[in-house]
């Protein structure tokens, strides 16, 4: 394998770490989040629901969720709780996150709903809706 693709295939497993930390330490996150974090932290997860999709269309994601698997074991983590279906609506589960703050601040959500619109269709906004209530 060139150099260039284990760099490559390290810093994907790295964005994936970086998704999953944000997502299970999202009270950190949320003490106090500028906008820009809260675009980069879509923009993260959209990188995430792009990449599995990617990979599940060229039937690899099974092997790409062990590598996620043993990455997280070499660290003492568990990432059993994951599973290829999270991570292809990471956008949702972020979203889903700012929505389940009991003192969520209206013009956190009202950001967190413009920066979701902007990267993913009307509907599927629509559709999360209809999920979550």
């Amino acid at each position: 394998m060139p150099c260039d693709s284990i760099q490559d295939i390290n810093q994907t497993l790295s964005s994936f770490e970086l998704f999953i930390n944000t997502y299970e330490n999202f009270d950190k996150f949320l003490e106090e989040p500028s906008t820009e974090d809260i675009k980069n932290c879509f923009k993260l997860a959209h990188f995430i629901e792009r990449t599995a999709l990617h990979f599940e269309s060229k039937d690899i994601i099974d092997r790409w969720m062990v590598l996620l698997h043993k990455r997280f074991e070499n660290e003492g983590r568990n990432f059993s709780c994951y599973n290829a279906e999270f991570l292809k609506i990471a956008c949702d589960q972020i979203l889903g996150k700012f929505f389940e703050q009991q003192l969520a601040d209206i013009n956190v959500i009202d950001v967190c709903v413009r920066i979701y619109t902007s990267l993913l269709p009307k509907s599927r906004f629509q559709t999360f809706c209809q999920i979550c209530w």
